[in-house]
């Protein structure tokens, strides 16, 4: 994917996240994509309490693509709360590249993240837009 397509595929992932308000937590929408830019799911943080938008959109396929990418608006959590953190759950699914918006400020986060995917052999692409 080049970066227009990237940069189209971050506003779709924006825009399925959009109409949810999980306040206190952000709005996260995250895609599951093929290398040419094929949608294969998309999903979404509705609310405060239920999956976050990594864990939406990856249990909703039965089987990862080995070339397919999770293309997500705000850095993978890394702390429990009111749901398991999904850049563990990212790297037991077996995703191996995986394309961020924005690093998530939460003092919780803040880096650790990106930090387990790419410890785990997880290409990691930053703050595309």
């Amino acid at each position: 994917m080049n970066p227009a397509q990237l940069a189209g595929l971050m506003r779709r992932a924006i825009a399925v996240a959009a109409p949810y308000r999980p306040h206190p937590n952000p709005r996260v929408g995250a895609l599951l994509v093929t290398p040419d830019g094929t949608v294969i799911a998309e999903g979404a943080h509705v609310a405060a309490g239920t999956d976050h938008a990594e864990r939406v959109v990856l249990d909703s396929v039965d089987e990862i693509p080995p070339d397919a990418a999770l293309i997500v608006t705000l850095e993978p959590c890394t702390h429990q709360g009111r749901t398991p953190p999904c850049a563990q759950f990212i790297v037991e699914r077996g995703v191996r590249r995986v394309v961020v918006g924005a690093l998530d400020p939460d003092s919780r986060v803040a880096g650790r993240g990106i930090e387990t995917l790419r410890r785990a052999g997880i290409a990691v692409e930053v703050e595309v837009e």
